[in-house]
């Protein structure tokens, strides 16, 4: 289960040119001593997130397969109704987070599902009406 404060960090990394070890190392600081909820579609980038985030208490939702380098959606392999349902728990728990952080820059292609859960971030009232207001009293301790 999440706490109920927490700092999200997304990174779309399965099929993009991301150097996600140096944008980590970026931001550790900022996040030294806190909840961090990573979100990702790499299992590279995740693994890499566990050891760089060290002086963090990270958590995650979905269990994120090796792709190979592929996109997650672009494998029926991996397109099942388990990773879909895991990809809404991340979307859901990315908007509830009290900041989310991804790289971003002239060069850097901010993904759909990250400016999804921005979106949503900033409608927490549509947000709790997807996930049910009882529900989301009860999210987190």
């Amino acid at each position: 289960m999440l706490p109920k404060h927490y700092i999200a960090i997304h990174l779309r990394a399965s099929d993009v040119d991301l150097d996600f070890r140096s944008f980590l190392n970026h931001v550790k600081p900022q996040l030294k001593g806190c909840d961090v909820l990573v979100c990702t579609d790499s299992l590279k980038a995740l693994n890499a997130s566990l050891n760089i985030l060290d002086e963090s208490t990270t958590h995650q939702v979905a269990t994120i397969p090796d792709t190979g380098g592929v996109r997650i959606h672009d494998n029926p392999k991996h397109t099942t109704r388990s990773t879909n349902l895991d990809a809404i728990a991340d979307l859901i728990a990315l908007a509830r987070a009290e900041q989310i952080i991804y790289p971003f820059g002239p060069n850097i292609h901010t993904s759909g599902f990250a400016q999804l859960a921005i979106d949503l971030s900033n409608r927490k009232d549509l947000l709790r009406q997807l996930v049910g207001y009882n529900y989301w009293e009860g999210l987190g301790r």
